[in-house]
């Protein structure tokens, strides 16, 4: 999408379609009218293998209390 987390973005409320994340929650796709502001937080793609399913909720714990966010693609 070219877009990153915290980002505020101005859309027409339609939805166009639905992304389902690994964990298998579903959530609606919208077209994008106008980025409102920016995230002044950095994207980062990490290639990582975690031996349990506890380690990966984890790190994505770890990523939240610093004020971040952490997504299993």
């Amino acid at each position: 999408s070219g877009r990153r987390w915290g980002e505020v973005v101005l859309h027409d409320g339609v939805p166009h379609g639905e992304r389902t994340t690994s964990a298998g929650h579903s959530y609606p796709v919208f077209d994008e009218i106008e980025l409102w502001a920016p995230s002044p937080v950095p994207t980062w793609v990490v290639l990582l293998e975690a031996a349990t399913e506890a380690d990966r909720d984890a790190l994505e714990q770890l990523a939240a209390d610093a004020g971040f966010a952490a997504e299993d693609w």
